[in-house]
């Protein structure tokens, strides 16, 4: 099973454009195919998006590292990823949009590589992972966070009042 993105347009349904090559690699002509169709729900959000960019920059600051390794590391240690081992084994991700990245990048002892999920389709339980990740990762490094944490509590505050009134 593999998880599509469609469009509907004036004239039906469509692939949306980072779908077509994993369902090209999934399926030959004439299979025959069940769909299950649901309104789309938007994933993360832009406030939690920020958040993983702000950690990532920080902790790449204070580590004197580039800011693409820490956003790998990250990614690879608290978010969805597979390996070419994994994709062998299983088949491909049920998600198509991503970037490959060489492992001895992130970590010089290990070799092969790992397909990460792009951020733009993380579930906003897989961007809470990560940014739970990402903020531990600061904190056990010395890297201040403590305005990040005070504006996400007072974030759940406020949704916390909303829902209660609602």
């Amino acid at each position: 099973m593999i998880l599509v993105t469609m469009v509907m347009t004036e004239k039906g349904l469509r692939l949306a454009d980072d779908s077509k090559e994993l369902v090209a690699q999934t399926f030959r002509a004439g299979d025959l195919l069940d769909c299950e169709i649901k309104k789309h729900a938007s994933t993360r959000s832009a406030e939690q998006q920020g958040l993983f960019h702000e950690l990532v920059k920080r902790y790449s600051v204070k580590m004197h590292e580039p800011f693409w390794i820490t956003k790998w590391r990250f990614k690879y240690n608290y978010g969805p990823h597979v390996t070419l081992e994994d994709i062998e084994r299983d088949g491909p991700p049920t998600w198509s949009k991503g970037e490959w990245i060489r492992l001895r990048d992130i970590y010089p002892a290990m070799r092969g590589f790992a397909f990460l999920k792009s951020e733009g389709k993380y579930t906003v339980g897989e961007s809470a992972d990560v940014n739970q990740g990402a903020m531990i990762e600061c904190s056990a490094n010395g890297v201040y966070i403590t305005d990040i944490v005070r504006t996400l509590a007072k974030h759940e505050e406020e949704r916390g009042a909303r829902k209660k009134r609602d």
